[in-house]
């Protein structure tokens, strides 16, 4: 299962780097308020297309707000990577060197690419070492264990077949000790036989052991390589990025005229949208999953009731009633396999949005930090309390928060207590005015 998905895992890998390139590049060679100016129409576009809210909204108009929003914050992600990279370029260039701004670690775990490779089998592929290398201590203590004993029982029985060769010689020359030595050699054929025995039952046991190790070594050993196959992939990708990383820095370098730097309460501005479209979406997603969810429990218990009625009808011997409940069964069963269905789906879309908010929320602090501004100036506390309800939603669909506490609990107390005025930086933030065109379902 490893093997066939490492190809997918990398082919993954090299998309998102060349991706990142991309993107860099356009911000290194075009105006970025130009690009975010064309994103937000786009946006706005979509916005005003979206049906009004229904007071009892039904699974097509939970779906069609879930879709709404969740394109609008996939777009105003591409926003906020942007104003990132330009606040970035227009502060210094871009980063240069192998794994810039990654937060990379040198043992081949670099951003996270060796787990990403290894899936779900990662922690057994780490562990497997040491037990590798214990079960070859095993084996070896096995084997050694009865050598001694072998040794002093093949000794034994050669010493005993020499002795009877000898005395069958004898006997040819010695007819007078025939009696005597044909005794002595029969109890030497016992000896020989128990020796034989003993030798065959260790045997037997030696091999079963030594077998049932050596399948399990073998094993450990092709996952072994496994993982040293997967650690050069993962060196392979990290060099990569830093290529990558070096070649949009020559060329952010050569092109930037200045036009594309961005202040940072402009960029806190952009970043404040792009967590409200992010509110927005996964409110929605949240609706959706509850909704199916609901759904999916309701006709769990309609198949109780169902199999209930099956048994009673079949003790009664309505066998017409039972087939036609049975249809009813499989049909309500298969719709419910369905709304699981889907609902999982619906969490894996929002773990993939999770996961770019999360990227993108460490992109900005360290471009804020870049730009000369504290840690904690990176936040406004409306933009904390935008972030808290995001966590909040992800609750209600049912996924991790992929590491968003840790940036809500590290600026408790610290953020700033109200967001810029509109005299300070012109771009002041109003929520309200954001979230219009796209209605929530509440």
């Amino acid at each position: 299962d490893v093997p066939s998905n490492l190809g997918s895992a990398v082919a993954d890998a090299c998309v998102l780097y060349l991706g990142r390139a991309v993107e860099k590049l356009k911000v290194a060679s075009q105006n970025s308020d130009m690009i975010i100016h064309k994103i937000e129409e786009e946006v706005d576009a979509l916005a005003s297309a979206l049906p009004a809210a229904t007071s009892n909204p039904g699974v097509m108009d939970l779906m069609t707000h879930r879709d709404c929003h969740k394109v609008a914050a996939e777009k105003y992600s591409t926003v906020a990577g942007i104003v990132v990279l330009s606040a970035t370029t227009g502060a210094g260039g871009l980063e240069e060197g192998p794994g810039a701004g990654a937060g990379v670690e040198s043992d081949g775990k670099q951003a996270g690419i060796l787990p990403s490779l290894l899936g779900d089998t990662y922690d057994a592929v780490i562990s497997n070492r040491s037990e590798y290398e214990e079960l070859k201590v095993q084996m070896n203590d096995a084997l050694a264990s009865t050598r001694t004993e072998r040794e002093a029982l093949t000794s034994e029985r050669e010493d005993c077949q020499s002795r009877k060769e000898e005395i069958n010689l004898r006997l040819l020359e010695l007819r007078l000790d025939m009696e005597r030595l044909e005794k002595e050699a029969l109890q030497l054929d016992e000896k020989i036989s128990t020796a034989e025995d003993k030798l065959e039952e260790l045997d037997r046991d030696c091999d079963d052991n030594v077998r049932h190790m050596k399948m399990q070594l073998e094993e450990k050993a092709k996952i072994a390589k496994l993982e040293d196959d997967a650690r050069v992939v993962a060196e392979k990708l990290h060099k990569l990025e830093g290529a990558l990383s070096m070649s949009c820095a020559t060329v952010a370098n050569q092109n930037d005229n200045g036009g594309n730097s961005m202040s940072v309460e402009k960029m806190s501005n952009k970043m404040g949208i792009y967590f409200a479209r992010m509110r927005n979406y996964f409110k929605a997603e949240a609706e959706a999953v509850e909704f199916m969810a609901a759904r999916a429990d309701s006709l769990t218990g309609e198949i109780k009731d169902l199999e209930r009625e099956i048994a009673e009808c079949r003790s009664l011997g309505m066998a017409t009633n039972v087939a036609q409940l049975n249809q009813t069964l499989k049909r309500t069963r298969r719709n419910m396999d369905d709304d699981n269905s889907v609902v999982t789906a619906l969490r894996g879309e929002a773990e993939k949005m999770r996961d770019d908010l999360v990227m993108r929320l460490g992109e900005y602090k360290a471009a804020s930090i870049e730009l000369g501004a504290k840690a904690n100036q990176a936040f406004s506390s409306l933009q904390m309390s935008v972030l808290t309800g995001i966590k909040d939603a992800m609750s209600r669909i049912g996924i991790e928060d992929g590491g968003l506490h840790t940036y809500l609990d590290s600026f408790v107390g610290e953020v700033i207590a109200t967001p810029p005025t509109p005299e300070e930086n012109g771009t002041h933030l109003d929520l309200g005015d954001l979230t219009e065109p796209i209605r929530s379902v509440e």
